[in-house]
């Protein structure tokens, strides 16, 4: 037997940051793979596929999607988990910028319990908090409260949902200056078509 006969169906993953890891398969809603903790670094064989990992250290909790190829080889470092932390970081930005504020804020709050050791991560969360905090934000907030209520009809029913159009309209008119009204008003002009 050769040593490549003996590795097909795995591939290999090395691990450089001390933490407990977990392995989700496909993503955070799979099955746990593999659980497993490293003092210093470590190397792993695992089947082909996807998985989200989440990395607990001394501080704080981080994750990372990765595909594992047959016979592959690939490191996974503590730059590479904190790399998607900040990236999370700055999709809460975004999410803020062009109004999706509900599903900011519930990141932003997930965010700072996970990244509690993280301090530069976490200085900008207080700013993202902040930002969502401030009374402007209000208006931006309840409108999107009130889109997300009209987005869910329409992933339910269709886009032929009853009512639909004149909730949208309504929005677009409640909540004018928003960014969730231009959002409402996309959406109806999509449903004119």
């Amino acid at each position: 037997t050769t040593l490549s006969e003996r590795t097909r169906g795995v591939g290999r993953l090395r691990l450089t940051a001390p933490g407990t890891y977990v392995f989700f398969e496909g993503g955070e809603d799979g099955p746990i793979a593999a659980e497993v903790s490293v003092t210093d670094d470590a190397e792993l064989a695992l089947e082909p596929g996807r998985y989200l990992v989440r990395r607990r250290g001394r501080a704080a909790v981080y994750d990372a999607a990765i595909e594992i190829a047959d016979g592959g080889r690939q490191t996974l470092s503590a730059a590479d988990m904190r790399a998607r932390a900040s990236s999370k970081v700055d999709r809460a930005r975004w999410m803020i910028d062009h109004g999706y504020v509900v599903q900011a804020d519930e990141l932003v709050d997930d965010l700072v319990k996970s990244l509690a050791g993280e301090e530069e991560l976490v200085e900008r969360l207080g700013e993202l908090r902040a930002t969502l905090d401030a009374d402007d934000m209000k208006a931006e907030m309840a409108a999107a409260k009130a889109l997300l209520k009209v987005e869910s009809t329409l992933l339910e029913a269709g886009l032929k949902a009853r009512g639909a159009d004149k909730k949208l309209a309504m929005n677009d008119a409640k909540y004018d200056g928003t960014k969730s009204a231009q959002r409402a008003k996309h959406l109806l002009d999509l449903l004119k078509g």
